[in-house]
């Protein structure tokens, strides 16, 4: 089992590192990574990122869009 807890944490960090290269990106304007920051994927990274860094867990709830994640979680 912590073999799959540090796979977990490894993926929040890879996570992370997305979540700060579409930021670094937007921030510069460049395509395609801008429009993907603009639609919400950063979001959805830093949140990835924040669940995987705090519980070491995923739950098995990790849409793979801002749009699946707005329908996961509507009511």
């Amino acid at each position: 089992m912590a073999g799959l807890s540090s796979l977990v944490l490894l993926l929040g960090r890879r996570t992370r590192a997305l979540h700060d290269f579409l930021r670094e990106q937007a921030a510069l304007g460049t395509r395609p990574w801008a429009t993907l920051w603009a639609e919400g994927h950063g979001d959805v990274r830093r949140s990835d990122a924040a669940d995987s860094e705090s519980s070491g867990q995923t739950g098995g709830r990790k849409p793979c869009s801002p749009a699946d994640r707005r329908q996961a979680t509507a009511g």
